[in-house]
């Protein structure tokens, strides 16, 4: 008696294990779907100019380094 319960527990917990893996299987969606939420395109900052001082200042320092 105690051999058919075990066959029918076993059979029975066969086909769920079956069921779960079937269950389980599906086909993984690899590509997000399309989102304008995202910037995909990206402004560079206009560059911000020297004064006339700070210009004489690193060109006097290049001319410092360039004697070296």
């Amino acid at each position: 008696m105690k051999d058919m319960n075990f066959n029918k527990t076993y059979k029975i917990l066969a086909v769920f294990a079956v069921f779960v893996t079937v269950a389980a299987c599906e086909k993984p969606n690899e590509v997000p779907p399309h989102s304008q939420a995202f910037i995909r395109q990206y402004v560079i900052p206009p560059p911000t100019l020297i004064s006339a001082a700070e210009r004489d200042l690193v060109n006097q320092q290049r001319e410092e380094y360039n004697k070296l």
